[in-house]
């Protein structure tokens, strides 16, 4: 069997050829205690003073009866070897301001020392993966799998949270960029790392965080949006969808920020598929008014009561409601998506020049084509449960994708499904129109043929004035005889929408 082991500046290479360390009783198949034999007559360390580690884990004998292989130990295999007695103490100041001391080997990677840390808890913990370590003499960031043997007993040592700039996710990369709430400029990629989303905006790991944890713990939503100002989108807000599960690791959130946003996120989630949805005012979770796609005019009771009566919604685009029976926002009827479908720019994918932006074929969800492949996935919550795929090029379902055969399809142009209820609707509103120019005509042609333009006496005699009541009395008369319309406003139920929902309407009705 031949092993690698590492001591300080020291390598002895065991049963290698032309090594001086040769031992071939060694085997796959030899106990625990002879591979801390053969350590002993090389580095004279003693079996219960030896640390055997590969990489951050610490390897240990694995009982009786047991031989190396069950340790992991395979052949040509590369340890580390570490003295206890050389263990020191040092301080570490964690997350919350709280100091602490800590025993560990300067021959030990750093990342055996936040393994230790971790092991601490505590309100502020950090997991390994989201802790990074700074000695405190001089600023210096300890990584993970070089020894750390420059600092000594007494060295104090302070915990943050990992930096965008080590994190190594290619959709998330660290940005030099402006921070788009707190509009800052990182001095250095540790002491502030800036992390750049998917959407192109940018924002500083602590300030996104707390923003994440009170979107959903505050203010109850069940997705997660882009926070950041854009113009041209709904409310000014960029809006565009982040998937939830890997935030918790890549805003490097303590293990009680992780719980607290996970199990809101979850019960939002929960009340939403059970037809709730978040008023985008006020953020109150209101019962979904319809099942019905096409009705999606929803009212808030508490917009109602601190707003003015600004209460009604669209629950898909989050819009204020202006009229009709459907929603005729931009948004709704991909006037603004088809613009970004006509408008995008073209790029290359597998050697085929297609848009950038693409509509998903299954929910109309718009997707922007950063890097790699074709092959896409739907991340919307229509999707999601389904896995649908699709390719970008040629847009065809993937489970049924032929690479033979696939050819860019033109931009897409999205076709909104309720536009003859909207064209109807235009219809009924000229009608109505119309019907009300006709009744005001009536109105005002009948005062003209009944009231003759006589001038009026300053005086009147007796039959003079019981004539002009009579004239009058006459009017009237026909006017009810000939049922001129005149205007009204009524309140009418209109159950589609909120069960407790009233609304005005004008009708016609007849002059009484």
């Amino acid at each position: 069997m031949k092993l690698r082991i590492k001591n300080q500046d020291l390598k002895y290479e065991i049963n290698y050829p032309n090594s001086p360390h040769q031992f071939p009783d060694l085997k796959i198949t030899s106990k625990w205690t002879e591979l801390t034999d053969v350590i002993f007559k090389l580095s004279e360390i003693p079996p219960e003073d030896q640390m055997i580690l590969y990489y951050s884990s610490e390897l240990k004998d694995p009982g009786e009866g047991q031989n190396l292989s069950n340790v992991g130990i395979h052949d040509d295999m590369e340890l580390r070897l570490a003295d206890r007695k050389k263990n020191i103490k040092v301080t570490i100041i964690l997350l919350d301001g709280t100091e602490v001391e800590v025993y560990y080997n300067n021959e030990e990677y750093a990342g055996q020392l936040k393994q230790r840390i971790e092991q601490l808890g505590g309100p502020m913990k950090l997991t390994y993966y989201r802790m990074s370590l700074i000695l405190e003499r001089n600023n210096t960031k300890l990584i993970d799998y070089h020894e750390a043997r420059y600092f000594g007993n007494g060295a104090r040592i302070r915990q943050v949270r990992a930096s965008f700039t080590t994190f190594g996710s290619d959709d998330f990369m660290p940005s030099e960029e402006m921070d788009c709430i707190t509009l800052e400029l990182p001095k250095d990629p540790i002491d502030f790392p800036h992390c750049k989303m998917p959407c192109g905006h940018v924002f500083s790991q602590d300030t996104i965080r707390e923003i994440l944890i009170r979107k959903v713990r505050d203010e109850k939503a069940h997705e997660i949006r882009c926070p950041a100002l854009k113009e041209g989108r709904v409310h000014q807000i960029c809006n565009a969808l982040w998937d939830y599960p890997d935030l918790p690791d890549y805003f490097t959130m303590t293990a009680d920020e992780e719980t607290v946003f996970k199990d809101s996120l979850h019960e939002n989630i929960h009340l939403f598929v059970l037809n709730y949805i978040q008023c985008p005012t006020c953020q109150v979770l209101i019962p979904k008014p319809s099942d019905d796609p096409k009705l999606t005019r929803t009212h808030c009771e508490k917009c109602e009561q601190t707003e003015g009566g600004k209460a009604d919604f669209c629950y898909k685009c989050g819009e204020e409601w202006k009229n009709g029976i459907v929603c005729q926002s931009d948004h709704c009827t991909f006037k603004k998506q088809n613009a970004i479908l006509q408008e995008c720019i073209e790029i290359e994918v597998e050697e085929q020049t297609v848009p950038a932006v693409r509509a998903c074929p299954n929910c109309k969800t718009l997707y922007e084509h950063m890097e790699a492949c074709r092959h896409m996935k739907c991340k919307s919550f229509t999707c999601k449960d389904s896995k649908f795929e699709y390719c970008h090029i040629c847009l065809a379902d993937w489970s049924e994708h032929d690479h033979d055969s696939c050819n860019v399809a033109p931009r897409q142009v999205l076709e909104f499904p309720y536009q003859q209820i909207i064209e109807e609707e235009k219809k009924e509103e000229e009608q109505e129109g119309r019907q009300k120019e006709g009744a005001l005509e009536i109105v005002k042609v009948k005062e003209d043929n009944l009231i003759e333009e006589e001038p009026i006496p300053e005086t009147f005699t007796d039959d003079e004035e019981i004539q002009l009541i009579q004239r009058e009395e006459e009017v009237e008369r026909l006017i009810q005889q000939n049922n001129v319309w005149k205007l009204e406003s009524v309140s009418t139920d209109q159950t589609d929408y909120n069960e407790h929902y009233m609304f005005a309407g004008l009708v016609m009705c007849p002059i009484q």
